[in-house]
Parts: C-alpha cells; sequence; structure tokens
C-alpha cells in the first residue's frame, strides 16, 4: 500500500509534539491496525473521491487518500467543526499534498467499488 509523505509527516509530527520519537513503520503499522479493529467505511490508505455534493471547501470531485479519522464526541468538537456529535471525519490527503478533515458522507471510494 502506498502511503502519502504528508500523512507520515503528520502523524510522525503528532507523536513528536506527544514528546515521544516514533518510526514511520511503528506509527503506520499501528494507526491501521486501530482504523481495522473499528467498524469504519474506510480504512487507512483507501482511494477515496469527495462527492459532488460537498461543500467547495471539501473539494467536491478530487481524488484522495485516507489518512486518518476522528469522531466527533463533544459539544466543543462539534460547535467547532460545525457537525454533530458521532459525526465521523476521515482526515484526507489530496495528490498536491494538502489534507483536510471530511465527514464521512461526503467521501465514495475509488477503484473497487
Amino acid at each position: 500500500m502506498a502511503v502519502p509523505r504528508k500523512c507520515q509527516r503528520h502523524f510522525c509530527g503528532i507523536a513528536d509534539k506527544l514528546g515521544r520519537r516514533i518510526s514511520f513503520n511503528t506509527w503506520s503499522n499501528s494507526i491501521f491496525r486501530v482504523m481495522s479493529d473499528k467498524d469504519l467505511k474506510f480504512n487507512y490508505g483507501d482511494a477515496v473521491r469527495i462527492t459532488g455534493d460537498a461543500q467547495a471547501k471539501f473539494h467536491p470531485r478530487e481524488p484522495g487518500s485516507i489518512c486518518g479519522y476522528r469522531t466527533i464526541e463533544t459539544e466543543d468538537q462539534a460547535l467547532t467543526s460545525g457537525f454533530s456529535i458521532q459525526t465521523v471525519l476521515f482526515l484526507v490527503e489530496f495528490g498536491s499534498g494538502f489534507t483536510i478533515e471530511i465527514p464521512e458522507v461526503f467521501l465514495e471510494r475509488l477503484g473497487n467499488e
């Protein structure tokens, strides 16, 4: 599986901020295992396209790769993101290296559909 470079920098940077240095292989195996253990529509590394009905800020119809996810769990997170509690946001990397969190409802799988 090809791993987007921006994803590598993004999550290894998070580990640095937490005071832990980890190799990308360690991180990659960990995030893949965590995402695989969840009942998610998409998994780490999946090729996706943003749906045509997504807001312009989500780059409709552009392809990207899944780099991670989070679920909105608190009212503060809901207010900040503009989405309701329990909304699943996927971190998507585009070919340019730009990443953005996009709600699951605006994503569709590319490839083996």
